[in-house]
């Protein structure tokens, strides 16, 4: 059994991004980059994940035994809203792209939440 769930791991979700609200997220809450780690709850903003230019992604959704695979972000958003606004609660987001200290947004390739 992994950690409890949140439901309120995300401030907004859209098609333009998702933004995280790390209010009760624990200790894990960092980005590695470039040999950096930056916690990234000592932040002034806060951060987001970013779709590419071209809204392309991988990303899914493991809700439970199953996986949604999404190729556009827009997708992966609006699967996401439908999901938590229904109850389910995050318990973990993890992605992989290029993250931009200034304005605390990584721009994703790949991403994967996970819901309970």
């Amino acid at each position: 059994m992994g950690r409890p769930g949140r439901g309120g791991a995300f401030s907004d979700i859209g098609a333009d991004g998702l933004t995280l609200d790390l209010t009760g997220a624990g200790r894990f809450h960092h980005v590695s980059h470039g040999g950096v780690r930056t916690d990234l709850a000592g932040t002034d903003s806060a951060p987001r994940i970013l779709p590419g230019d071209d809204g392309d992604c991988l990303c899914w959704i493991a809700d439970g035994q199953t996986r949604q695979l999404h190729t556009r972000f827009a997708d992966l958003a609006d699967d996401l809203d439908a999901r938590l606004q229904a109850g389910a609660l995050v318990s973990r987001v993890q992605a992989s792209g290029r993250y931009d200290d200034a304005a605390n947004a990584l721009t994703a390739r790949r991403v994967e939440i996970r819901l309970q």
